[in-house]
């Protein structure tokens, strides 16, 4: 049986693993951030305040790519069924399964935890540091586990949950690399789990931090119980395409006006494409959709403040779209039906008229509804007069750098390639540099001299003109 499991288990790891190749790249980073967190806070933290920080980022850089990338480790293979046929057994199927879980889970941990525990603190003994990268990698397995557990009881709803999920997490991922290092004084003052938040007992990493004080008994029995699920409960359903969304259905009036005001008759192919499809690509929706956690983080980081600096980050805030735009943009290409471009390839119209219709979909649908939840935190944080003067210049701005931002990342025409396979030449990073100076520059005029309506009105009025023409010069060209 078990040469059967473990060839089961190499051709699993060889389709989930960068076809069987070690991902070197990701793995030095998790290394990279594990050594310098731990070298930053091991003379602040005691023995359970620095394992608790520690496992708490584990557990974050951990869940993010299981909700996201190695989402589909968890669900059911879609070769199950011929993988069924062979000579072998459904508890063999399901034990290569579970292996091959534990040891991705396990190696995307262990690339973390190793360096942390390398550079722990310096009265740590060999034992202690041992532990924390056992109980790192016990807590891995509750995480997947859990994930396992919840997307087999989620069904097909599960892609909605897994987003907002990542979506929060990488809020919180970047409120920690803000404030994290301003709040270890009052982490250190936590010396157990029984006098720090009455929050903190939820948390599994205080679980398998205890251990550093106390017991260990809680972290072995969490791990012994998470690896009998991992075997026991059965993979979730495989994802299904995605449906329309209540997104899609709200946009409908602005898709149709725009299809009959702006977008030209040989743009409209590649619009509805865009518009339509690249929404329900599941791995663009994944690696994008959860960028919307950024305004939630800066808005977490600036809650305490108010007034003058309170405006002065929403103002930033509105106007750090574009920053990150590139991670949307060089998904344009991506689909999973790949297969169908020829369609686009035999079409008889120009890569220009391709890409035109292809930045108007962008922008009606995906800036259009991120600005529109950005209009209302800045309404909520600071009042509607100030949302209603900002938002609109900081949409026309966006409109106006998403052509030259399009034409530095988009290397293939829409929905053309596979999702793994994508073209991203990293040759954009300076020019990219350049515009985040741009867009902080922008970011504090605008607060500083749109504070009355003349002002926001004139300046959104300039900006809609330099659209108008911009769009004039580019028919002419393309003419």
């Amino acid at each position: 049986m078990l040469h059967r499991v473990l060839a089961l288990a190499r051709a699993g790891l060889a389709h989930h693993v960068a076809g069987g190749a070690i991902p070197v790249a990701p793995l030095v980073v998790q290394g990279s951030v594990g050594a310098l967190s731990a070298l930053l806070v091991r003379d602040m933290l005691g023995p359970f305040p620095f394992a608790l920080a520690i496992l708490s980022l584990s557990a974050a850089l951990v869940a993010l790519p299981l909700l996201g990338d190695l989402a589909p480790l968890l669900r059911a293979d879609p070769a199950e069924e011929w993988i069924a046929a062979q000579p072998v057994t459904a508890r063999e199927i399901r034990l290569a399964r579970s292996l091959v879980a534990v040891l991705v889970v396990g190696g995307l941990a262990a690339s973390f935890l190793v360096p942390a525990a390398i550079f722990a603190p310096v009265d740590w003994s060999v034992g202690d540091r041992l532990a924390l990268v056992a109980v790192g990698l016990g807590q891995s397995l509750v995480l997947a586990a859990t994930l396992l557990a919840a997307l087999s009881l989620l069904g097909g709803r599960a892609e909605g949950v897994l987003i907002g999920l990542q979506t929060l997490l990488f809020g919180a991922i970047v409120v920690g690399a803000l404030v994290g290092l301003r709040s270890m004084p009052e982490l250190a003052r936590i010396a157990g789990p029984s006098n720090g938040p009455a929050w903190l007992a939820f948390l599994p990493s205080t679980w398998f931090a205890a251990g550093f004080v106390g017991s260990w008994s809680a972290a072995a029995i969490a791990s012994a119980v998470a690896l009998a699920m991992l075997v026991l409960v059965p993979s979730a359903p495989a994802a299904s395409a995605s449906r329309r969304s209540a997104l899609s259905i709200a946009l409908a009036p602005l898709h149709a006006l725009a299809v009959r005001t702006w977008v030209r008759r040989e743009e409209r192919a590649s619009f509805e494409l865009v518009a339509r499809l690249l929404p329900l690509e599941r791995d663009v929706v994944l690696r994008t959709y959860p960028l919307v956690g950024i305004p939630l983080a800066f808005l977490a980081a600036g809650a305490r403040s108010g007034g003058p600096e309170r405006e002065a980050l929403l103002a930033l805030l509105l106007f750090a779209p574009p920053i990150w735009m590139p991670v949307l943009l060089v998904h344009v290409p991506a689909s999973a039906s790949h297969g169908a471009r020829w369609l686009l390839d035999g079409a008889p119209l120009s890569t220009d008229a391709l890409h035109a219709g292809a930045r108007k979909a962008i922008a009606v649908r995906f800036l259009v509804p991120l600005y529109a939840v950005l209009f209302v935190l800045a309404a909520w944080q600071a009042g509607p007069g100030f949302a209603a003067r900002l938002v609109v210049p900081a949409a026309l701005v966006a409109w106006l750098v998403l052509q030259p931002i399009y034409e530095l990342c988009v290397r293939d025409v829409p929905l053309s390639r596979a999702p793994d396979d994508l073209l991203v030449e990293m040759d954009w990073t300076g020019a990219m540099i350049a515009l985040g100076a741009l867009q902080v520059v922008l970011a504090v005029s605008a607060w500083k001299f749109l504070d009355r309506w003349p002002a926001a009105i004139g300046a959104a009025g300039v900006l809609l003109l330099m659209a108008v023409l911009r769009e004039r010069a580019h028919r002419a060209r393309t003419a």
